[in-house]
């Protein structure tokens, strides 16, 4: 009878904190904090990004960030459309271009390099394709784009922010809204994903 309770409680505060997110009467300065940030967590097929709970991958739930060789891998075209460019692959090439703010970066499939505005260059490991989806290493597409990128370790979480508004642990504000995401990206609160 306990347990039960306690699983009721829990839901029920999951639906008051996503049903806050949606909120306007949310204090503007947690509404900023979520702008152009994603919440991605390794294992979780669940993702926050601008203060939304949604899928990495809608039509695969396999599809989540993992760690390979001390690096986080994400999925390319997830984290580059949420990050706000565009994505193009040619299947003969297995090459794919995305572009962001003037910044082409050109890459493939299972290769470590790739080009910055024409410029060659080469990542510590190559890409790799999982679940027909390409995956890179976080932190080298966050920051060729010009993002920051943050990793809560307790959590297994990565932050990509803007680079001129990198994440700040220690701020109240950051602070809030990792509570909110915490339980987002709770097996409770991400199966309410639509």
């Amino acid at each position: 009878m306990g347990k039960r309770l306690v699983m009721l409680l829990m839901a029920l505060l999951i639906l008051y904190t996503v049903s806050a997110f949606a909120t306007e009467e949310e204090p503007a300065e947690l509404t900023n904090r979520k702008q152009n940030v994603v919440f991605l967590q390794i294992g979780n097929y669940a993702t926050v990004s601008d203060g939304t709970l949604t899928w990495v991958d809608r039509d695969n739930k396999n599809v989540i960030p993992y760690i390979k060789d001390s690096r986080t891998m994400v999925p390319l075209r997830f984290l580059a459309e949420e990050m706000g460019a565009t994505v193009g692959y040619d299947e003969q090439t297995r090459g794919i271009t995305i572009t962001l703010n003037g910044t082409v970066m050109e890459l493939w499939a299972d290769r470590a390099d790739y080009f910055i505005n024409g410029e060659a260059r080469v990542m510590d490991c190559a890409t790799e394709i999982l679940e027909g989806r390409t995956f890179v290493p976080v932190r080298f597409v966050s920051e060729s784009l010009g993002k920051a990128v943050e990793w809560l370790n307790e959590e297994r979480i990565v932050v990509v922010t803007p680079a001129d508004s990198p994440w700040q642990r220690e701020n109240p504000a950051e602070k809030a809204v990792l509570a909110e995401v915490r339980l987002s990206l709770s097996p409770l609160g991400r199966d309410k994903i639509r």
